[in-house]
């Protein structure tokens, strides 16, 4: 007889909307709820207030099957000062929840997911003393320059080596989205047992939806945050090439904000100066239950990720929504992709940190509407068999087991 889990996910995360993070817990446990296992989930920060579509203002809430509660403000301050306090009450608090939840025997495994090392360290702590298992998704090996945006954040970087050198080591098993991720955590110590790969997780329904028609506008489309390193520069200068050469076609970014302290910001400009702002639209940052209605407007998805190390140990929650859209999709050569996919089979691969190369990709699917098609429908089918969501919970949960 199966046992049924009592699971207390920690996390800095926004549920059941609004960003990559979210997608990827609800898709990964709503399944697990829908087999009798009991999911809570303590969110330590809040939520972006500007859209929280699903939810209500309460603190606690619960959706299909998944109970669910901020532990500090219920939507993200700006001020400086109050996020300071939103991370120490945050952290207090759900310290607090879990030893509590201890104590009423409804804690079986503890996952964490916060990207901020100070939050992780008591969790992790508190769990090996209660003798609670502990698993952590470890999505991102995260570049210097990434995150030392200022000459004062250099602690956020010896923060982040601390955690993935150390602190991780006294985890009982990890979720990483690449195999570079798992080689890492072997290098320092842990079993094959104990590493999981799960390069991405997609709930094939939330894309059931009929496409508009064709149109005589082919267009381009990138969906994401838009920082350099997700090459988004690139395609930009891909597309002024291809405007030269062919009428009747648009660029499409999706997400992201357009403030000044946004990554768009730049790219904005770049449009500008290459006098092609009629041909690019910038959406900003929208609902995630819209992004799916601005894809389907797209003849085809791209990706072109710069070459780094960022690059080579993750593998973005955007691909398997792409494939969900039945698109043919672009990727630039880095991290795992070559090991799962066949150039002009599921994808079409251009080289990284290469304008031109990303160019004549496009330019083969612009001409070649049938091997379009084809590509598109392989991509779709490798989603459906490898990363859909029910296929992910049973592979968890058969991890969690033999842990």
């Amino acid at each position: 007889m199966n046992k049924n889990y009592n699971i207390l996910f920690i996390g800095a995360i926004d549920f059941p909307f609004n960003t990559a993070g979210s997608n990827l817990i609800r898709r990964l446990f709503t399944p697990i709820a829908g087999k009798g296992h009991r999911i809570e989930l303590l969110l330590v920060r809040g939520a972006l207030d500007q859209f929280n579509q699903g939810t209500t203002k309460n603190k606690k809430e619960e959706y299909q099957g998944i109970k669910y509660q901020y532990c500090s403000f219920r939507n993200k301050p700006r001020n400086f000062f109050l996020k300071f306090i939103e991370i120490f009450i945050g952290s207090i608090v759900s310290s607090f929840l879990l030893i509590k939840r201890i104590l009423q025997k409804r804690v079986d495994i503890v996952f964490i997911y916060t990207g901020y090392p100070y939050l992780n360290l008591p969790i992790v702590l508190l769990s090996k003393i209660c003798r609670k298992k502990i698993i952590k998704l470890s999505v991102d090996w995260y570049v210097k320059k990434q995150v030392v945006h200022k000459p004062h954040y250099i602690f956020k970087w010896w923060l982040f080596i601390f955690e993935i050198n150390v602190l991780d080591k006294l985890l009982d098993g990890v979720i990483v989205l690449n195999k570079n991720l798992k080689q890492h955590y072997l290098k320092i110590g842990f079993k094959e047992n104990r590493v999981v790969v799960i390069p991405s997780i997609i709930d094939l329904n939330e894309f059931n939806f009929k496409h508009p028609k064709d149109n005589a506008v082919f267009t381009i489309g990138y969906c994401g945050a838009a920082p350099y390193l997700n090459g988004v520069g690139d395609l930009i200068e891909a597309f002024y090439a291809l405007n030269k050469e062919y009428k009747n076609i648009k660029l499409l970014i999706v997400g992201d904000s357009v403030g000044k302290g946004s990554g768009l910001y730049q790219f904005k400009e770049q449009v500008n100066k290459l006098g092609i702002a009629e041909q690019v639209e910038f959406t900003g940052r929208i609902p995630s239950t819209e992004v799916a209605n601005y894809l389907s407007k797209c003849n085809v998805l791209t990706l072109p990720r710069k070459k780094t190390k960022f690059a080579d140990s993750g593998f973005p929650t955007k691909l398997g929504e792409y494939f969900a859209m039945k698109k043919p999709v672009i990727l630039s050569r880095v991290g795992d992709f070559e090991y799962y996919f066949q150039n002009k089979q599921e994808v079409v691969f251009c080289e990284p940190d290469n304008p031109d190369s990303l160019k004549k990709t496009i330019q083969f699917l612009l001409e070649n509407k049938d091997e379009t098609q084809k590509i598109a429908a392989n991509g779709y089918n490798w989603a459906k068999n490898n990363i859909n969501s029910k296929l992910i919970a049973n592979k968890l949960l058969h991890f969690i087991k033999h842990l």
